[in-house]
């Protein structure tokens, strides 16, 4: 991603769901977001993975 890229813009709080209870009007875009590179990706596919140590 390009310095100053816009793709990260608005997700902030995206992120802090579980895969189970995304807003349905915001599936599409967390979907082409999950298909990039970005490490947020990858550090909330890592989330998503450990939340069953919690339990």
């Amino acid at each position: 991603m390009a310095l100053g890229s816009n793709t990260l813009s608005k997700t902030k709080y995206l992120w802090l769901y579980g895969e189970e209870n995304i807003p349905e009007h915001r599936q599409e875009e967390f979907i082409a977001l999950k298909e990039t590179t970005l490490k947020t990706v990858r550090a909330w596919s890592t989330k998503e993975t450990l939340r069953g140590l919690w339990s």
